[in-house]
């Protein structure tokens, strides 16, 4: 009887600590996986939103056409500008880190980070090189540099890093 019973409490916390275990690393997964995406995201805003300057100030597309980089033709602009606002204008990676992290001060710089681009894309179409370098610097980076970090802050509590 006592083999019995002895078995029975072994199975009962062998089972708990399974369902504990398979949580915790599901948990974990997602968060990593949002991480990713995130950093995914603001990578192609990036990404597009210098492509879409490198044509529209002289300097930068000289510099390219000296590395014989090419040139965005009016077609390939009007795509770059449309996904560059399908991504800008995108709620999702917002509500994904409200809902997987729910942490506001992450939500929050994932928000000033997207208002930088915003402002940005502003002066690309205000053809203002100097400005558009400038929130580069003062708000975007910073912005991505503090997001960045604070992904990593929050997968190092798990032991991600």
């Amino acid at each position: 009887m006592n083999n019995l019973l002895s078995g029975a409490i072994g199975a009962v916390i062998g089972s708990l600590l399974s369902i504990i275990y398979v949580h915790f690393n599901e948990r974990v997964k997602s968060r990593r996986q949002l991480a990713i995406e995130i950093i995914d995201h603001i990578e192609t805003m990036y990404h597009r939103l210098m492509a879409l300057g490198t044509i529209d100030f002289p300097e930068f597309a000289e510099k390219r056409q000296e590395k014989n980089l090419t040139l965005l033709n009016e077609d390939e602009r009007r795509q770059y500008v449309t996904e560059f606002l399908r991504l800008l204008t995108s709620y999702t990676p917002i509500a994904k880190v409200e809902i997987v992290f729910n942490d506001s001060e992450l939500t929050h710089c994932l928000e000033g980070l997207t208002q930088g681009f915003q402002k940005a894309f502003r002066e690309v179409n205000n053809k203002d090189q100097s400005k558009f370098m400038d929130l580069l610097k003062i708000e975007v980076d910073p912005d991505y540099q503090k997001l960045t970090a604070m992904l990593k802050k929050k997968l190092k509590i798990f032991g991600l890093f």
